[in-house]
């Protein structure tokens, strides 16, 4: 017959006895270590145990990351040039129109009178074209009427030397229409580069007038590295505003996920600077493209809605997300380490009386630790686990415990 006992009662009850000087205790305990050592050498093999029975089954996906901030939090150069001064310092809190950067304005004048002087060259140059454009439609009238004219005097005198006449003065006419229409064209681009110039010197106006860079929101200023006197080029990231409204967690899901991986889906966050905390979430976003991994790994980034629950919001932050992406509940299942594969055949090792039963069963739902089990095992059925279900055999004897 066998007994079930567990590794932490066993060591509990030498624990008691050596702190109550209860020898004969210890010397009984010590004899059931021994036989049950002595039953394993005899073939008797001691294997862990596990109850089939019906549980939420849980599939998650793991995925590494960092804090970061949504990008409608994060500021760009508006334009080419100097930081004339920094306002704050990194990891300040700011506010809502507070000036973080004031660009230098010299740089931008320069700026706005070279993009007024060139929409000014491309305004001479449209003014230029009208007036060849009126004298090339003052020519085709006069060719016309010359053509007109030969025409009518070809009709009244059909000689070889009025048709000759008629021809020229309507290649002539032809020509002059084809001129006109080439001065058109030229003149339509050259309107279009006078458009360009005057937008462009627009933004130069505009930027001019906004010299100074300011906080979109309340937050932590996170600055990128930069220094008094450094040239921007307009796109450059300058900094963002971290909050709790604005906290993202972004995280690097394999490739071979993605696909279970859906926008709205809540996620748990654990951060390594909060090791006591996990953090609500919920999927934002879904990259349109891969990247490669310094490890060679291809992987898509997921952004992460993140609840920091008044905690200080900092980037840069390493952790990981667990992204559930499936799940049943009340299904009999058993662990995950308690199955095994033999090419399309699965199974498991029951527990009959002293003996294992090598037990075919049909297998559902995978989640991470437990798998729904369709056929083959029955509620309340115990199931070896663990790497001994390796080393069994139908039939093999056993000691069991149940695994904790």
């Amino acid at each position: 017959m066998a007994v079930i006992v567990s590794t932490t009662d066993m060591s509990k009850l030498v624990n008691f006895a050596k702190i109550h000087r209860k020898p004969l205790i210890v010397a009984a305990i010590l004899l059931i270590l021994l036989l049950s050592s002595q039953r394993s050498g005899n073939g008797i093999k001691p294997v862990q145990i596990d109850k089939v029975t019906s549980r939420e089954v849980i599939k998650n996906i793991s995925a590494t990351g960092e804090t970061s901030t949504k990008n409608e939090f994060s500021v760009r150069a508006p334009v080419e040039a100097k930081i004339q001064q920094i306002m704050f310092e990194s990891g300040s809190q700011v506010k809502k129109g507070d000036v973080i950067l004031v660009l230098n304005s010299a740089s931008l004048k320069s700026s706005a009178e070279t993009a007024y002087a060139t929409y000014l060259s491309a305004k001479a140059a449209v003014d230029s074209y009208d007036e060849q454009v009126e004298s090339a439609e003052r020519s085709v009238v006069d060719k016309k009427l010359v053509r007109d004219e030969a025409w009518r005097e070809y009709m009244a005198d059909n000689s070889e030397n009025k048709k000759q006449t008629y021809k020229n003065a309507e290649a002539t006419y032809k020509s002059t229409i084809s001129t006109l229409q080439t001065l058109l064209d030229k003149k339509l681009a050259l309107i279009e580069t006078q458009n360009s110039s005057y937008s462009s010197y627009l933004v130069s106006r505009d930027n001019l007038n906004n010299s100074q860079i300011k906080a979109s929101e309340d937050g932590l200023l996170a600055l990128e590295e930069l220094t008094q006197g450094d040239l921007l080029t307009t796109g450059d990231k300058l900094f963002s505003l971290v909050n709790e409204n604005g906290m993202e967690f972004t995280a690097e899901a394999d490739e071979n996920d993605i696909d279970s991986i859906q926008i709205n889906k809540p996620v748990k966050v654990s951060i390594d600077g909060y090791p006591n905390d996990t953090f609500e979430g919920m999927i934002t976003r879904i990259d349109a493209q891969t990247r490669i991994t310094n490890t060679g790994s291809t992987v898509v980034e997921v952004g992460i809605n993140l609840n920091l629950k008044g905690k200080r919001p900092i980037l840069g932050l390493s952790g990981s997300a667990d992204i559930e992406v499936g799940r049943e509940s009340e299904k009999l299942s058993v662990p995950y380490d308690s199955i095994l594969f033999d090419e399309d055949t699965s199974y498991v090792f029951l527990i009959v009386g002293n003996k294992v039963k090598k037990q075919e069963i049909k297998i559902g739902f995978e989640g991470n630790d437990y798998v729904v089990i369709l056929d083959g095992v029955n509620e309340g059925d115990m199931v070896v686990v663990g790497k001994e279900t390796e080393e069994l055999q139908d039939g093999s004897k056993v000691s069991y415990f149940k695994a904790e």
